[in-house]
C-alpha cells in the first residue's frame, strides 16, 4: 500500500514538473531594443574592424 501511494506522489510530481516545463514561455525578450536612426553615408569617414588580435580600418580618402 505504501509503494503504491509513492508511486502516485511521484507520478503527480512529473506530471506537474512536465506541465511546468511545457507551459513556461522561454521565447519572451525582457528587454526592448533602442531604435536607430539611419546614418548618412557622407557622415561617415571610417570603419574599425576588430577582432583578437587583429585590427582592420577601413578610411574613406576623396569619396571612396
Amino acid at each position: 500500500m505504501k509503494v503504491k501511494k509513492e508511486y502516485i506522489i511521484l507520478a503527480a510530481v512529473i506530471l506537474a514538473l512536465s506541465l511546468y516545463l511545457f507551459l513556461r514561455k522561454t521565447d519572451k525578450t525582457h528587454y526592448e531594443l533602442p531604435k536607430l536612426s539611419a546614418v548618412p553615408k557622407e557622415d561617415i569617414s571610417k570603419i574599425e574592424i576588430t577582432k583578437k588580435g587583429t585590427d582592420i580600418i577601413l578610411n574613406r580618402r576623396n569619396g571612396n
